[in-house]
């Protein structure tokens, strides 16, 4: 991607559990669980709470999982929970 480019984004779709340990699973029709090891987690605006809750779940509870996050918006005064994005920072 590049400066400008742009990107567009629809609602939450669906539903995510995270379990502990790199373990995930849905509670769909066609259940299934996964379990990774590295977690990325794309989000703009307010989407970012549901991102944080599950960053700071995996740190609290001390799981190997190596968390990346994309947050998009427009100004840096949009950005939501800075002072607790600032702390998941290593």
């Amino acid at each position: 991607m590049n400066v400008g480019d742009k990107v567009k984004f629809g609602p939450p779709v669906g539903y995510l559990r995270y379990n502990g340990n790199g373990s995930f699973n849905n509670n769909e029709t066609t259940p299934f669980e996964h379990t990774k090891t590295e977690l990325g987690l794309v989000c703009g605006g307010t989407g970012i709470t549901p991102c944080l809750a599950v960053a700071e779940s995996c740190l609290k509870s001390g799981d190997k999982i190596k968390i990346s996050l994309l947050y998009f918006n427009k100004t840096l005064d949009d950005i939501l929970a800075k002072d607790r994005i600032d702390a998941l920072v290593k």
